[in-house]
């Protein structure tokens, strides 16, 4: 997750497909699109479960943070990987949430 994160923050597209299990022609463009557009700045990683050298499998749940032009990006999400071949790939996840980070809000006394 982290290095998939790092290629995205340095433009490496690339890294980024060549970790994702099964796309399609339609799936890479959409990737490469949105690749586009977003500049992410930030990686929390929340829980992981499984993932270690003896899996098979392992889930992240993590939050990451950017922008899309002038506006804030927010991307909260458990992520599946399963290991082919000694390597991590993603397959797919189930998102908590996209788009457009709140506003801090100020507090007033």
């Amino acid at each position: 997750m982290r290095a998939r994160f790092a290629a995205a923050v340095l433009g490496d597209l690339d890294f980024t497909l060549a970790t994702h299990e099964g796309l399609s022609e339609a799936e890479q463009a959409e990737i490469r699109a949105t690749h586009a557009q977003i500049r992410w700045t930030k990686l929390e990683v929340r829980a992981v479960e499984a993932g270690g050298p003896d899996d098979a499998e392992g889930f992240v749940e993590f939050v990451a943070l950017g922008r899309r032009g002038p506006r804030p990006q927010r991307l909260h999400e458990r992520s599946r990987f399963v290991r082919r071949d000694g390597r991590w790939l993603y397959v797919d996840g189930e998102l908590f949430t996209i788009g457009r980070a709140p506003k801090a809000r100020l507090r007033r006394r």
